[in-house]
């Protein structure tokens, strides 16, 4: 069997059908989100790393690519299909920071919500997938802990968040509050594959410290 999904024909009113029809939801979370990342913007943040404007939009380019194939693409085992969404995401969030993260990832979702549309799509679950990005963003850099117990603090937040809040919530939107007994049912086996995301970002994190310039990524030398 293929890893890739079959994408489905773009469909814009099937696609955004929440948008239309629950439009006020989406507006006081949008307010929600923009009051917040005011407030961060007023918070004296460390420096990510040391790109250039054009550089950030390129890797940021980059990065957004890659969190589409992550989307489309499923890793197929004997009892579920792995998404490596949340290992993108977390990558995102290290190298570009929390709010440049946060929008790779929400863009990636969004792209591939376009182009291979799995169902109706939930700027929600969007919102969910960008916190995959924007808590290990904050974390991995505003914290002091051994990098270790930052990767896995950052998962863990990012689950309780994400999937269990955020995804549960938009899942409900799109269909019905029945669908909250489904949902539920899927939380183990998508902390499973949460799991298998962290354990993969820890190796990845370490790769990353060897291949990384070191004159552009600071936190390569700590």
């Amino acid at each position: 069997m293929s890893i890739f999904l079959a994408p489905a024909p773009f469909d814009f009113a099937g696609i955004f059908k929440s948008i239309i029809t629950r439009w006020y939801l989406y507006v006081a979370l949008a307010v929600f989100f923009v009051a917040l990342f005011l407030i961060a913007s007023l918070v004296k943040k460390p420096k990510v790393n040391n790109l250039s404007k054009t550089q950030s939009i390129v890797y940021m380019a980059i990065l957004s690519a890659l969190c589409v194939v992550a989307n489309v693409v499923q890793i197929p085992t004997p009892f579920f299909q792995a998404s490596l969404v949340a290992t993108m995401a977390f990558v995102a969030g290290v190298l570009m920071g929390g709010a440049k993260g946060f929008v790779v990832a929400f863009l990636g979702d969004l792209i591939a919500g376009i182009v291979a549309p799995q169902g109706v799509y939930s700027p929600i679950i969007g919102v969910g997938t960008g916190m995959l990005a924007l808590i290990p963003g904050v974390i991995m850099h505003n914290t002091k802990f051994n990098v270790y117990v930052k990767i896995v603090i950052s998962f863990v937040l990012s689950f309780a968040v994400s999937s269990v809040l955020l995804n549960t919530i938009g899942v409900c939107l799109i269909y019905s509050p029945t669908a909250l007994v489904t949902r539920l049912a899927e939380l183990p086996i998508s902390l499973v594959v949460h799991c298998l995301n962290c354990a993969l970002s820890i190796g990845l994190y370490q790769l990353l410290k060897k291949i990384l310039p070191k004159e552009k990524f600071p936190f390569v030398e700590k």
